[in-house]
């Protein structure tokens, strides 16, 4: 069959990934130093996809230019981008779709634009769908734990029959894994009919169970390996430092970069274009090390994530952390990323205290962010975009975007010394 057009889900804020999503959508994050929408892009126009409806909202020039940027080479395709008024969830930014737009075709993939997959995995998951092209597809994850994702229950012959929506009960399981394959007017019927979830917004899931009553959804599991939805701040770093770990493997150094003399890399380490490291520097993979980073005499960087333009400019250690882009840290300052106690690193996420299941994990620091001289941030703490933070400070709780923190340090003069 043709290929069918594609519904790209690219509006959410990624409220879970604060501060790095302060500046730039979810979608446009970058894994390997390539924005993560442009993952799914390659993929699937590489499979013949020509028609693209993309749903925007949070941030949306940002989105709307990267891909333009995208297809300005690739003048075969066409795109439309379609505004989601009021986010009032998946469903309701598909039926958005259906309602503004023609779209081709009798059958639509529709691809949460802010899932990870790996090349040839996608690849493969699209080929299946293609040659079972009469069949409805909904592509699951196998994981060790379902809780915090849909499940996908399936019977002996693999088809769906129903996603229920955060289980919060820790077991191996297959979980949505944010594609679909669908017959369009089929899809579009049980949008109209689905009703409001538990959390106040019309669910794409809902609508997929509700089709799974009436006609077979086939699905397609892949490894938990070649996967992540990259919900969280430690999600996005392990996924990063995995990549580098499988599709790398090894030092790379990318065009107009300079490593100084006596500067020790330890692979596996990808260095983006125009980065300058050293001298006397110690690089410690699984690092990534985006385009026109800076990084200074006599620092450390250990199994980090440093976004473009960011400056690490001299003695600092930089050790399980993300740092922003266009981020500068002051001399001496220094990322934590070891509790006492051995335990797993926790920290607030939507106002809750969370354990991030690492029991190394630093800083994340938002974009534009700057740290004055000597500044101590504890494991898991989040500094705000933008911030700014004084000398001397130990950071030992998140710092908001935008905020200026001043630390001040008492000082007692008793007399004079008697140098006689």
């Amino acid at each position: 069959m043709n290929a069918p057009s594609a519904v790209i889900l690219a509006a959410g804020k990624g409220e879970r990934l604060w501060p790095l999503t302060s500046t730039r959508p979810k979608p446009l994050l970058p894994i390997l130093c390539k924005p993560l929408l442009l993952n799914h892009f390659e993929t699937l126009y590489s499979k013949g996809v020509r028609e693209y409806f993309i749903v925007v909202h949070h941030m949306e020039e940002l989105i709307r230019r990267e891909v333009m940027s995208f297809f300005e080479e690739r003048r075969d395709a066409n795109v439309t981008f379609v505004k989601q008024g009021e986010p009032k969830g998946t469903g309701h930014a598909v039926l958005s779709v259906f309602r503004e737009s023609d779209i081709p075709g009798d059958r639509v993939l529709v691809v949460y634009g802010d899932v990870y997959i790996d090349v040839e995995t996608y690849s493969r998951v699209l080929d299946s769908f293609l040659r079972d092209s009469e069949e409805d597809h909904v592509l699951g994850v196998l994981v060790n734990d379902v809780s915090r994702f849909g499940e996908l229950l399936v019977d002996d012959n693999g088809n769906l029959l129903e996603i229920r929506e955060k289980p919060g009960v820790t077991r191996r399981g297959i979980i949505n894994g944010g594609i679909y394959f669908v017959e369009k007017a089929r899809l579009r019927k049980a949008l109209e009919t689905v009703g409001v979830s538990e959390r106040g917004e019309y669910e794409l899931t809902d609508a997929l169970s509700k089709i799974s009553k009436v006609n077979n959804v086939k699905v397609d599991v892949i490894d938990h390996s070649s996967w992540s939805d990259i919900g969280t701040p430690w999600d996005y770093l392990e996924i990063n430092r995995r990549i580098v770990k499988e599709r790398v493997g090894r030092v790379v150094v990318g065009a107009g970069s300079h490593v100084s003399d006596n500067s020790i890399l330890e692979g596996p380490v990808y260095i983006d274009r125009d980065v300058t490291i050293g001298p006397f520097n110690r690089i410690r993979g699984p690092t990534v090390i985006c385009k026109g980073a800076r990084i200074g005499f006599s620092v450390e960087v250990k199994a980090s994530v440093i976004l473009e333009n960011a400056k690490v400019p001299h003695l600092s250690y930089v050790g399980d952390s993300v740092i922003g882009e266009h981020a500068n840290l002051g001399a001496g300052t220094i990322t934590a990323n070891l509790r006492h106690d051995n335990e797993p690193v926790k920290t607030v996420v939507k106002g809750r205290l969370v354990s991030t299941g690492m029991r190394k994990f630093g800083a994340v620091i938002g974009g534009y962010a700057k740290t004055g001289i000597n500044t101590s941030l504890h494991p898991g703490v989040k500094i705000g975009a933008r911030s700014w933070i004084g000398a001397g400070c130990i950071i030992d709780r998140d710092v908001p975007d935008d905020s200026v923190l001043k630390c001040r340090c008492e000082k007692t003069i008793t007399g004079k010394r008697d140098i006689r």
